[in-house]
């Protein structure tokens, strides 16, 4: 886990962008804009090394990852780039709507040296009705948008990321149906709660086959992952798979599903949840009015509370840990 490198090579190097893409020759991976702080240490030589102007009259450097993102432009497959927070910020401190489809978000390096901490932010998008949020790092509400590669950081009770179709959530712009994050893809980022964040990720309306792979969920209050009902839009098929999941006080879940029609056909694979030092509730939680078909296979459980789990869920290969070699199956009843 988390040690393929998922930063494409073909974005290293300005000469490339500068030639390429400003010059008119054939960009595979639309334009390439960058996110660094105006009082980074290294900016003035960024800048001057980077900055280029597109066809379209956007700038390639910006100094904010909401202006980066603003530059892109839909379907065209551009790709923001986020290097590390300046010394004197510590970490990014935002919250940022992402309503433009088919848009790639990267750290420039893994984990800590890009951090969010979107309770520090000076606007902020808080979720409402069947959740209750003050804000996210990241909202997804536009398809097929890739983030990669951060820690966020959900201290002060906030939380890590938004994936649906924005109706619950105030201040996005989305009414009626809201936005479409079908396919999104979140991948190789930490989710840290602290013992403070409320959720990691909420999928919250958000279409069909969002994959959410290859991730840390650690110590948050409510839950690593919680899928609820949107406000326009159901959740379809989500694929949970290969994510790392700890337990925070002993009320917390790993993965849970809100007591309501939230999803079709959730596929939760491959993934590990461990107690630690506290205990998850239950590890996966699937509340009575919960619909829909999960499937549960191949998921280790280093914990106390496993699967709390529906009779018309379906899980197979499961297994749990214990104090010698022997690997023990959960019971399939």
């Amino acid at each position: 886990m988390l040690a393929r490198n998922y930063f494409p090579a073909v974005h290293r190097g300005a000469k490339w962008l500068g030639s390429d893409t400003v010059g008119g020759g054939f960009n595979p991976w639309g334009n390439v804009y960058y996110a660094i702080h105006s009082d980074h240490a290294e900016y003035d030589r960024f800048k001057a090394e980077h900055d280029v102007t597109y066809p379209d009259g956007s700038t390639a450097v910006q100094t904010s990852i909401q202006a980066a993102h603003d530059a892109c432009e839909a379907d065209r497959s551009d790709t923001v780039i986020v290097m590390p927070a300046s010394s004197t910020q510590g970490k990014w401190k935002e919250n940022v709507l992402v309503t433009t489809p088919t848009v790639r978000i990267y750290s420039a390096t893994y984990g800590w040296e890009n951090q969010f901490r979107p309770g520090d932010a000076t606007t902020k998008y808080p979720m409402v009705g069947n959740v209750s949020v003050s804000g996210f790092s990241f909202l997804l509400m536009a398809r097929s948008c890739e983030v990669a590669g951060f820690l966020f950081d959900g201290g002060g009770g906030y939380g890590g990321m938004y994936i649906g179709d924005g109706v619950n959530v105030t201040g996005s712009g989305k009414t009626g149906s809201g936005g479409n994050s079908a396919n999104c893809w979140v991948h190789d980022c930490v989710f840290r709660g602290g013992n403070e964040g409320t959720y990691g990720l909420v999928l919250d309306g958000c279409s069909a086959n969002v994959l959410i792979e290859d991730n840390i969920f650690e110590e948050w209050d409510n839950a690593g992952i919680y899928i609820t009902p949107g406000g326009g839009r159901t959740v379809q098929r989500p694929v949970i798979r290969r994510n790392e999941f700890e337990a925070s006080d002993g009320t917390d879940y790993g993965i849970d599903f809100y007591a309501a029609s939230t999803t079709v056909g959730t596929l939760i694979r491959d993934n590990s949840f461990r107690d630690s030092a506290n205990t998850f509730a239950a590890a996966v939680r699937i509340p009575a009015g919960a619909t829909g078909v999960t499937s549960l296979c191949g998921n280790y459980f280093a914990c106390t509370n496993m699967m709390d789990v529906l009779a018309t869920d379906i899980h197979s290969g499961n297994y749990r840990s214990t104090l010698n070699a022997t690997e023990v199956y959960v019971d399939e009843d």
